[in-house]
């Protein structure tokens, strides 16, 4: 096993104490053994770092890094700084995985029609609960479907980074932006255009725990948290002017500013956001109205129900059951 490259398992840690232990657990379970595990400890308020400095003392493949709050990006920027290995996956602390994650994901990068050109191997994921159950029809699931067709690039490359397996050469110049939320997209649209191919590890190696109380959770319950992302797919549109054979990154991006406009519109726009919701929003349908209509990669129906629910939200509340 060690003439198996190294591989750099970062973890960025914040207050999360009742779940870390099944998570380094099944970390330090792996059947692939050449791993470090880099601990970034996220100024914890509760005992997150005394388990991480136990986890250290009794298995050298562990290391922790204890720091004042930077948030997840700044956590996982600083596991980018450390890491070692040649290649990179980012698991978080309140999830776990299977003991044949890392060997599973290695070994669909060694096989040989993608030995020379795959760079991110992605498994699916299920979606576990507090209790522990298995979500089958979670909603990640429909959020970021993934199989086996030819499109498999663009459906799992621009989204989470935790199921994710890196090549060193792909991180080369790239950290995450301190964003309130996407810093997965923003982040993996940089990868997306360094990437040839991506090898798919069909089995839920993967599992992500829904916490209400999450951070994630926690920024949907903002105001203005689709006003947040809604900027966040403005600025990505702007500052990317993807070739012709990233075309669907782009319309994936598209669609999603225009389905947080219409969520805007529906809500009859949030009061403390109504000026800014409005002038971005204007703004966005003069630069790439015409882009969104003409896209065939966006079904007509699609392109239909936007003119409808924007220009008659009246109608699309009732459609949609917003009050």
């Amino acid at each position: 096993m060690d003439s198996y490259p190294l591989i750099s398992v970062i973890v960025p840690v914040y207050n999360v104490a009742p779940y870390l232990e099944e998570c380094l657990d099944s970390i330090a379970r792996q059947s692939y053994c050449n791993f470090e595990v880099i601990l970034v400890d996220d100024g914890s308020t509760d005992n997150s770092g005394e388990i991480c400095d136990t986890y250290c003392g009794k298995d050298n493949r562990f290391r922790v890094i204890h720091q004042e709050n930077q948030w997840v990006s700044g956590a996982r920027n600083t596991g980018l700084r450390e890491a070692a290995g040649e290649w990179l996956c980012f698991i978080d602390s309140d999830d776990f995985v299977d003991s044949e994650y890392l060997m599973a994901l290695y070994q669909k990068t060694s096989e040989g029609y993608l030995l020379a050109v795959v760079d991110v191997s992605c498994p699916p994921f299920e979606s576990c609960f507090n209790d522990g159950e298995i979500d089958s029809d979670s909603i990640f699931k429909k959020l970021f479907p993934i199989s086996n067709d030819s499109s498999i690039k663009e459906k799992v490359v621009y989204s989470v980074v935790w199921n994710k397996f890196y090549h060193r050469s792909l991180l080369d110049g790239l950290h995450f932006k301190n964003l309130p939320a996407g810093e997965d997209k923003e982040f993996n649209c940089r990868v997306y255009l360094k990437v040839d191919k991506v090898g798919l590890v069909n089995l839920p190696l993967y599992h992500y725990r829904h916490r209400e109380n999450s951070i994630m959770r926690s920024l949907e319950k903002e105001q203005n948290v689709d006003y947040r992302r809604f900027k966040l797919c403005e600025e990505l549109l702007a500052s990317f002017r993807f070739p012709d054979s990233c075309k669907t990154c782009r319309t994936w991006l598209l669609r999603t500013a225009f389905s947080y406009m219409i969520y805007a519109r529906l809500k009859a726009w949030p009061s403390q956001l109504d000026r800014d919701w409005k002038n971005d929003c204007r703004s966005v349908i003069e630069k790439y109205w015409k882009e969104f209509l003409l896209s065939k990669l966006i079904p007509q129906k699609q392109r239909l129900a936007f003119f409808l629910y924007w220009y008659f939200p009246f109608f699309g509340k009732a459609l949609s059951g917003i009050s």
